[in-house]
């Protein structure tokens, strides 16, 4: 058995390395995720709960990601670039726009952040069925 034990990881680190695992098990090639999305899906969710959980994709929210990688890698980013992979995003069904287009997390995504705001141990198991 193969076994990694990550200890005292941030919450985008654990988001980073959670999507990473989804694109293992996801079949569907146009669903998985390029490195750009995880590393900024991981910023959105990463976002204070209290603040951005209904406004996470707001222009507020998205000045916010901007602001948070420029501080931890000195890039900058551009917000079209941010709305373009956040277009992406929803084409592969992360993210949801509702009726007043307020856009919002699938509801599975909510449970990844209930997990990480937890701060218990998580475990990510893989079964194969060899023929």
């Amino acid at each position: 058995m193969i076994s990694k034990k990550y200890n005292d990881i941030s919450k985008r680190e654990f988001y980073t390395k959670f999507f990473q695992f989804y694109n293992i098990v996801i079949e569907d090639k146009h669903k998985k995720l390029n490195s750009r999305e995880i590393e900024l899906l991981s910023e959105f969710l990463d976002l204070d709960q209290s603040k951005y959980k209904i406004t996470r994709f707001s222009t507020a929210g998205k000045e916010q990601v901007i602001s948070n990688v420029k501080g931890r890698t000195g890039e900058e980013i551009e917000l079209t670039t941010i709305n373009t992979h956040l277009t992406s995003l929803k084409k592969k069904g992360l993210i949801l726009t509702q009726s007043d287009r307020v856009s919002y997390l699938n509801s599975s995504l909510i449970k990844v952040i209930e997990i990480a705001n937890s701060g218990k141990p998580v475990d990510f198991k893989f079964n194969f069925n060899i023929k």
